[in-house]
């Protein structure tokens, strides 16, 4: 393993770990991202295979796995994230 300095001075390793997501979780992860936009879920259904997976990658580095699961219900109405998840569903039909 490989140590690195931070810019805080400290060094530390970096953990690279998989994560499983489904569908939902996979477009409450990406949503979480853009939520502060003033359209978050025309953000998700204009964006390709590739844009949303970074978006949800970057939401699990960034505010680890359990919070977008928790915000999104809250802060999207469900109407909303019923049509953000059917573009997510049709943009990866490998995944249930």
């Amino acid at each position: 393993m490989k140590a690195v300095q931070h810019p805080d001075g400290v060094r530390r390793i970096t953990m690279k770990m998989e994560v499983a997501v489904d569908v939902d979780s996979l477009t409450h992860y990406a949503l979480d991202m853009v939520k502060a936009e003033p359209d978050p879920v025309a953000i998700i259904t204009g964006a390709n295979k590739r844009e949303i997976f970074a978006l949800a990658r970057a939401n699990i580095q960034a505010y680890g796995r359990d919070t977008a699961l928790q915000n999104v219900p809250l802060s999207i109405n469900p109407a909303e994230l019923a049509l953000a998840r059917e573009h997510v569903r049709s943009v990866f039909p490998e995944i249930d």
